[in-house]
């Protein structure tokens, strides 16, 4: 029998034992399945499901996601191990599953000795029988013969070798140990084979992204969409980004810019092609253990669950995404369901109708657009991560009629107090824990109650809940007032509560004591702003009178409890005149003239702060130093700048706030800014004696009496260290005459800072007289 025959025997033997042993099992063990990235996960157990022609989607991917005990509606779990060579690839030798293994991985650049044969010499030897001519060949190489010995030389290693020089004295040094080759030392050799290295380039896209053809990439998703059949739809969700580069190539051999999605793709394909799992070609069909309904109008968007208490989910769509496609909302409709009611459906078979035939393809296959696919990618992952294995099937709008009319509720009160105020507020009372009355689009805080389902709420009625335990943010719409109110006097709780200052309103009497003419005991701080701009950002509604600027009416908000209105607390009628006039005293603190500049440039302050819908009575540090480095900026004087900051302070002092002004940040800001707008002082040159003589030598003419007064007036003023009008005021009875000097009394005026009394002061100054 000749070596080809019981070589191709041996293989037929081993594809027979590998076939059965394949087919008793219903799946192969895999590693676990990391979702799309980079980075791998940890292996635990994951519910594979069979299903039909809808995508299953959990850890695993692919339509198989919850595999299931016969006679079981339940999951079973799958552990994820290794998986085993034996029911891949045919265990020929050794050698041979050594070779395709390392064939395999091998399959980016790289670079590996070619010893193997004489590895598996007995394989030759006793298996196959091979004889003697080809078991040398297999231990000691095909030898070439020679007629005569060529002579002696000394060559260079090819530049491939010098390129991989690591891997050359690596391999060098193992071949030396195993005694395959030696080392001459002695003498140069007559037949000299200079080394080469050969690299192994497979057309690796990823050792390459830079340089790639639309032609290679095709090459690459073509093998992924030939692995349909074994592994699911997870080929084309996992391939889509590919295919659009491709489809936006001009011609096969354009170059492509990789981008970062498609990246993640073949690394996804590099990491997890072995380890998913393989898909049943008999697959088996498990009722679902939660029914979802999701539908989407030209506004929100909505949920209902039928086997979780009927919950519901709801979204109010925002400006940008209310202007997208329909197939967009329908899609983020099935997404935002999932994520709102995530903790109901780890674990389980979800199955979600929808009235969209689109969005059963998009869930499936993923889509060429680049925002359904990546939509399509967050429910791939969030079901991977969560072990959701879903179906999605379409039904006509007519059996839709739950979903679709809570997808047509409009929430007229999604209105929201601007963020400026909310931190600045927060900053001074918080930190706040809660935002009771919220949702997914207008929340400040992590911890959130909203009216229905929606992601990332803490949950739904906020009146089903005890406050005590937080520092509660509450804006509730106007006819929850009385409600919000009466449940924190319940509950004992504490927190900030925004409302419109409507004295008609069926919720003030519980706010306010008509018999007290104040406040009730309850309100321990409040501060109240005169029909605000900008106060209230804009929700769902546009002809809501909360977003009008400014106001129509006035705000109540929680703020430090003002001294004023303490004053007026008191009944006695002395202690009333007395708290009168009190604001008078406060107000000759300072000069008429200081009031009245320091009432204009607050006012230049407030109008600066409404245009970019900042808070000006009480402001912020950050809002008062962005305001003095405006000024600074804009090159204003000194006194602007000092008058400017004073005035801010001045009002926070009058209005009995905090002083923010005392902050060292707008000590600095102040500081830098005068220096800053200082203009540096332009020194008088002296006057020397050389310019003296200069002087006196124009005017030295005996005709001249103007320019002989000019001489005389210089020279006392220097020689005497006299200021012009000390020298103007010089009267003929100051001046005596001697024989060596001449002597002037100056007379100055002195006004005390306290009494009427002019006090009179001579200076008497003695000028010699040089001859």
């Amino acid at each position: 029998m000749s070596l080809f025959v019981k070589l191709h025997q041996h293989l037929q033997e081993k594809y027979l034992e590998a076939t059965n042993t394949r087919l008793d099992k219903e799946h192969k063990p895999a590693r676990d399945l990391s979702p799309v990235s980079t980075t791998r996960m940890t292996t635990s157990p994951v519910h594979n499901q069979q299903t039909g022609a809808t995508t299953a989607m959990a850890r695993v991917t692919g339509p198989i996601t919850a595999q299931r005990d016969v006679g079981s509606n339940q999951p079973r779990p799958v552990v994820l191990q290794e998986q085993s060579d034996e029911a891949v690839k045919y265990n020929l030798s050794p050698f041979i599953s050594h070779d395709q293994d390392f064939e395999f991985e091998c399959s980016s650049a790289s670079s590996f000795r070619v010893d193997n044969l004489r590895r598996n010499l007995d394989f030759w030897k006793y298996t196959l029988n091979a004889n003697t001519f080809v078991l040398n060949v297999v231990e000691f190489g095909y030898l070439i013969p020679f007629y005569k010995l060529p002579t002696s030389a000394f060559l260079k290693n090819n530049s491939s070798a010098i390129k991989h020089t690591s891997f050359v004295e690596s391999s060098i040094i193992e071949l030396l140990s195993t005694g395959v080759i030696r080392e001459v030392k002695d003498h140069i050799p007559f037949i000299v084979n200079p080394l080469s290295v050969s690299v192994n380039d497979s057309d690796d896209i990823l050792s390459n992204i830079n340089n790639i053809t639309a032609r290679q990439l095709a090459r690459v998703t073509g093998k992924i969409i030939s692995f349909i059949p074994s592994f699911g739809n997870i080929c084309r969700i996992m391939s889509r980004n590919m295919l659009i580069l491709i489809a936006a190539s001009d011609h096969w051999d354009f170059r492509i810019q990789l981008t970062n999605e498609a990246i993640l793709e073949l690394n996804f394909w590099k990491n997890n092609c072995r380890s998913l799992p393989r898909k049943s070609l008999f697959p088996v069909s498990f009722l679902p253990d939660r029914i979802v309904f999701t539908d989407a109008s030209g506004f929100a968007c909505a949920g209902f669950a039928v086997q979780t208490s009927n919950k519901i989910v709801h979204k109010m769509w925002t400006p940008d995404e209310a202007k997208k496609s329909s197939t967009f909302r329908e899609l983020s409709a099935v997404f935002i369901t999932l994520f709102s009611l995530l903790p109901d459906f780890q674990n389980l078979l979800v199955k979600i109708y929808t009235d969209n035939q689109n969005v059963v393809k998009i869930v499936q296959a993923g889509s060429m657009r680049s925002e359904l696919q990546e939509i399509a990618l967050k429910i791939f992952n969030l079901c991977i991560l969560n072990c959701i294995s879903l179906e999605v099937e379409w039904v006509p709008r007519e059996l839709n009629t739950t979903a679709d009319f809570y997808s047509k509720l409009f929430d007229f009160n999604d209105w929201y107090v601007n963020d400026v105020y909310f931190k600045y507020f927060n900053s001074l009372w918080g930190p706040f824990d809660c935002d009771v009355f919220a949702d997914y689009n207008n929340h400040k805080l992590p911890i959130f109650f909203s009216a229905y389902w929606c992601p990332d709420t803490s949950g739904v009625d906020a009146f089903g809940f005890s406050w005590n335990t937080y520092n509660c943010w509450l804006v509730p719409p106007v006819h929850l007032v009385g409600r919000a109110l009466n449940h924190m006097l319940i509950c004992k709780g504490k927190g900030t509560i925004v409302v419109p200052k409507w004295t008609s309103s069926c919720f003030w009497p519980i706010l306010w004591s008509s018999s007290n003419n104040q406040y009730k005991s309850f309100v321990k701080d409040f501060v109240e702003y005169v029909k605000p701009s900008g106060f209230f950002c804009q929700g769902s509604d546009k002809n809501s009178i909360f977003i009008h600027s400014p106001l129509t009416f006035n705000v109540l908000f929680r703020f430090k409890h003002s001294h004023w209105e303490s004053l007026k607390q008191f009944s006695n009628p002395d202690l009333k005149a007395l708290t009168v006039s009190l604001c008078s005293v406060v107000t000759a603190s300072k000069s008429e003239n200081t009031l009245k500049k320091y009432k204009g440039y607050f006012k230049r302050f407030k109008y600066w702060c409404l245009k970019y819908n900042l808070p000006f009575l009480p402001t912020t540090v950050c809002t008062v130093a962005i305001y003095l480095n405006y000024l600074i900026q804009s090159g204003v004087s000194t006194a602007v700048l000092n008058a400017a900051y004073y005035s801010i302070k001045w009002e926070h002092d009058l209005n009995l706030y905090d002083s923010i002004l005392n902050d060292k940040l707008l000590e600095m800001v102040l500081e830098g800014g005068i220096r800053l707008l200082s203009k540096p002082l332009k020194r008088k040159e002296p006057i020397t004696p050389t310019i003296l003589k200069s002087i006196i030598a124009k005017f030295d003419k005996r005709d001249n009496l103007s320019g002989l007064r000019i001489c005389a007036m210089m020279l006392l003023g220097f020689s005497g260290f006299l200021r012009y009008d000390e020298l103007a005021h010089i009267r003929s009875s100051d001046l005596t005459f001697n024989d060596s000097h001449l002597q002037i009394n100056i007379q100055k005026n002195f006004l005390p800072l306290f009494g009427d009394l002019e006090t009179m002061i001579y200076m008497t100054i003695i000028v010699t007289i040089l001859n």
